[in-house]
């Protein structure tokens, strides 16, 4: 009985390593795509996956190799994946038949974290259901209602930057704007003021709560690397790819904030306002994401939606505004996430079977890879990609840009819904900075920036010091 039983997985054993790892070896090959040859496992992402070079490097890599191709067949570890960099394919893909490229990777997984589970990370219907309900939080006549708050944290932060201005000291300028992203978040979206500008550590419950989403730990990039190649495996063993501490945080927040709104009428219209809606309503409705249906749809309004919409809200300026104003005052907003796109790599997946205008059959399940750091400096799109020239974005020069080759926020129906928030907080702090400042290198001022491997966004390692001159 025991010599058969391992005969049978013996033969299960080797039939799974053939089907998921030796046969797909061959996958682009077969179907005569431009493609390097991959390895067992690792596919064409070895580098990555033993935490030696950062993700967007091994693509923008893998893309110098097929300088002419649109675009490129390559595994992710396991799994087959196309490299699309051709502007008018990317069209396709992102808007004109989005509907067949709808989701991020592994879609069906999202809800297995609390965390995952919001618009960022979802796909189909509910996603496009939660977009619907969101937006109109980023209408132009929110914007201006939000403008005067944010407008307050910058006088808040000027005041800062007289302090840094008379102490004649080099500055650690992203500390400093990683306090103001939290403070325009918080306010805008919450109705709350944390002081974080006027505190001198870097020790409150928002910052930790920020840099445990952003973990950028070699534990973090494994258990990434696991749960987006064989997401199955990862939850069947019980893992979570973000801090289970991380929800309750948010829950005690809403929880306080709801209890203060509770009863009352507030003018205030913001986030808290428009998901404390959702809740009182009990369901959310929405249009179908499939074209072809006038269908409404709806969906249960839970905690763990409620949650997670707030998480994604405070996440998803955290790092990325407060990582671009880094780069900005390194380098200057349009051609800073020319070089620093906070995604390097956009992801979508296949959701239905489709056929590229080339005669590529994608399969459903089949990833896609849109990368936005090789784009972004292909000499093809923008003539000596390396130099900083912010004058590519201003006058005639910007008519020049090839629709599709720049796309920091992502394009068509899931490009970011928070864009026009982000670069008024952006332009806020830039103008305040510039008004007050001059800003020179400093004797500890890195001479170039040394981008982290592990990180799911485009960040630093380095600490910037600049040093403030006044401005006469």
């Amino acid at each position: 009985m025991w010599f058969n039983t391992l005969v049978l997985a013996t033969l299960s054993f080797f039939f799974a390593f053939y089907y998921f790892v030796v046969r797909r070896l061959n996958y682009w090959k077969s179907r005569n795509v431009p493609c390097l040859k991959p390895l067992p496992f690792f596919g064409n992402y070895k580098d990555y996956i033993l935490l030696q070079k950062k993700f967007l490097f091994v693509t923008d890599e893998i893309c110098k190799q097929f300088p002419n191709e649109p675009y490129i067949g390559t595994l992710y570890g396991t799994e087959p994946t196309l490299i699309v960099k051709d502007p008018k394919l990317l069209k396709l893909i992102t808007t004109q038949d989005f509907y067949f490229f709808s989701g991020r990777e592994i879609t069906d997984y999202n809800h297995k974290e609390t965390v995952t589970n919001n618009m960022f990370f979802h796909g189909g219907d509910k996603w496009k259901v939660v977009r619907q309900n969101l937006t109109p939080l980023f209408t132009s006549m929110k914007m201006k209602k939000m403008f005067h708050l944010i407008k307050n944290i910058g006088d808040s932060f000027e005041k800062v930057l007289q302090v840094e201005v008379e102490s004649a000291s080099d500055t650690e300028i992203k500390t400093k704007l990683v306090k103001y992203t939290l403070e325009c978040i918080l306010s805008c979206g919450f109705g709350i003021s944390a002081e974080l500008l006027q505190s001198e550590g870097n020790d409150s419950i928002f910052i930790n709560v920020g840099n445990s989403l952003f973990d950028n730990s070699k534990t973090r990039h494994f258990k990434n690397i696991i749960r987006s190649i064989w997401p199955k495996f990862f939850y069947a063993l019980g893992l979570n790819l973000f801090d289970p501490k991380v929800a309750p945080v948010f829950n005690n927040l809403l929880s306080d904030v709801f209890q203060s709104r509770l009863n009352k009428t507030s003018n205030r219209n913001d986030f808290v306002d428009l998901i404390l809606s959702w809740k009182n309503e009990k369901h959310i409705y929405g249009d179908s994401l499939d074209p072809r249906s006038d269908k409404k749809i709806s969906f249960d309004v839970t905690d763990v939606l409620l949650i997670s919409q707030c998480i994604l809200f405070y996440a998803a300026g955290f790092e990325t505004t407060s990582a671009t104003l880094s780069f900005l005052m390194y380098e200057l907003i349009h051609e800073v996430l020319r070089l620093y796109p906070v995604l390097g790599v956009l992801t979508r997946e296949v959701m239905k079977s489709y056929t590229l205008p080339t005669g590529l059959k994608l399969e459903k399940g089949n990833r896609i890879h849109i990368p936005l750091y090789h784009i972004h400096r292909d000499p093809k799109f923008f003539p000596n990609p390396e130099e900083f020239r912010p004058e590519r974005f201003f006058g005639e020069e910007k008519k020049k840009v090839v629709p599709y080759s720049f796309m920091p926020f992502g394009e068509g129906p899931r490009i970011c819904i928070g864009q026009r928030f982000a670069k008024m907080v952006m332009h806020n702090i830039v103008l305040k900075i510039f008004k007050n400042c001059k800003l020179a290198e400093s004797s500890l001022t890195p001479k170039k920036l040394d981008l982290t491997d592990v990180s799911i966004v485009t960040q630093t390692n380095d600490e910037i010091y600049v040093k403030l001159i006044k401005r006469l």
